[in-house]
């Protein structure tokens, strides 16, 4: 199993001179961890979040270590200090062998929904024969043993130590620009502000300190994806995370499907009233014709077969789908301030439960895949081109933002608007 390098090892021990030995052995080898101890002075004052293994001392209270309800008593104060809710999977080692100890934790963890294996281990079995020294190969190999079953969260901490690498190598090329001598700071200066600049264009506002600070890191992600992508396609130890496939089968599961695609294509947060991307609760644009993004179904049951029309769903569909507007400007007048008004594409967020019913094939349509929305609920996004249109930005402003479509699918919608608006065609007489 690999171990996370970003920090996020936690080592909980009412011993320091116990856990400082595991501690010099770990960041031997380039894995950093932080200590606890039982003590209110040594907790954080904020629950940490991305802890992913954590080494548990479960006798914290000397003279008790055969009361299992007074031993998790201990931890469980000291874990609802450390542990955040939002923490995510993580490996959780008891050094213990007791029985009565890893169910009253196994019980405390499942009362906060962190249903991950417990590892019971021995102190002296992650020792080297005959001394007190750490054996940091021993202790990985147990935890790949005892995570057997478990591998998905090897994955994702191999995923979090290629970021953490990504983000390394983007600091070194972009901060060795420049010659680390006096000037470094003025000149590093300059540098944040070209960034900036290049990713935002006119549209940057100098004076504005913090706009120059968010879009310079928004910058840095360019070239920290391109260190990923390079990470990813060389790092040989990706090749060692042991998953196996075979057999495994995707689900067809709309819940979870509507949920990534909106974490891959959407964004919620409002951090620009008019942007390429932003869509909006319709407002001061013509509805689209929902009857012509309509098409029959045909459903079959063990008697007939039943044509599902406008006319059966139309209440309930009308009922539960959100009239919506995409701003569809182009990201370069954007960012070289030349748009003068928002260029929209009308449309709807269309409940799941009607997919097979939209007009795919229609060329002046276009569906999105399933995605949630804010609301909890499964929908697409379906634009009419045939309503595309334009706006003042006056006209624009009290109306609501929703979210953002990313600019890879607002690419592609832009594409193929494109498509439909010069599609050939010819005069003929049959």
């Amino acid at each position: 199993m690999k171990l996370p390098k970003n920090g996020k090892i936690v080592i909980v021990d009412n011993d320091p001179s116990e856990a400082l030995p595991l501690m010099k052995v770990l960041s031997k080898f380039g894995h950093p961890a932080l200590f606890f101890s039982e003590k209110e002075g040594d907790l954080p004052e904020n629950p940490l979040t991305g802890i992913r293994v954590l080494f548990l001392d479960m006798v914290l209270i000397h003279g008790e270590e055969n009361d299992p309800v007074i031993i998790s008593g201990a931890l469980k104060s000291v874990l609802d200090r450390i542990l955040s809710q939002d923490n995510g999977p993580f490996l959780p080692i008891a050094w213990t062998k007791k029985s009565a100890h890893i169910q009253e934790l196994r019980n405390y963890l499942d009362s906060r929904n962190f249903h991950f294996p417990i590892i019971p281990m021995k102190k002296t079995e992650c020792k080297q024969d005959g001394s007190d020294d750490w054996d940091l190969e021993l202790i990985q190999s147990k935890l790949t043993e005892a995570i057997s079953g478990n591998e998905s969260l090897d994955f994702f901490t191999s995923w979090e130590n290629i970021t953490n690498e990504s983000a390394m190598t983007t600091v070194k090329q972009i901060s060795g620009l420049k010659p680390f001598e006096e000037t470094w700071n003025e000149e590093m200066k300059s540098i944040i502000l070209k960034l900036a600049r290049g990713y935002v264009g006119k549209q940057l506002d100098k004076s504005n300190s913090q706009d120059v600070i968010l879009n310079s890191f928004f910058a840095l992600n360019a070239a920290f994806n391109d260190n990923l992508y390079t990470l990813i396609k060389t790092d040989g130890k990706i090749q060692k995370i042991d998953l196996n496939f075979e057999g495994i089968s995707e689900k067809d599961d709309p819940e979870t499907n509507g949920t990534i695609n909106s974490k891959l294509n959407l964004t919620e947060i409002d951090d620009c009233k008019h942007m390429p991307g932003n869509v909006y609760d319709l407002h001061n644009s013509e509805k689209v014709c929902i009857f012509d993004l309509f098409q029959e179904v045909k459903e079959i049951d063990e008697t007939e077969t039943k044509t599902i029309t406008y006319r059966d769903v139309k209440e309930e569909l009308k009922a539960n789908l959100k009239h919506v507007v995409l701003e569809s400007t182009p990201s370069c007048d954007y960012a070289q301030n030349k748009w003068r008004v928002s260029r929209l594409i009308p449309g709807v967020l269309w409940p799941s439960k009607f997919s097979k019913m939209i007009k795919k094939n229609a060329q002046f349509v276009y569906c999105t895949p399933i995605i949630r929305h804010s609301d909890g609920k499964l929908y697409h996004l379906v634009f009419d081109f045939r309503y595309f249109t334009s706006t003042t930005f006056e006209k624009i402003e009290d109306s609501k933002y929703l979210f953002r479509i990313k600019q890879e699918l607002l690419t592609d919608i832009q594409s193929q608007l494109s498509s439909h608006v010069n599609r050939p065609g010819i005069i003929s007489l049959d």
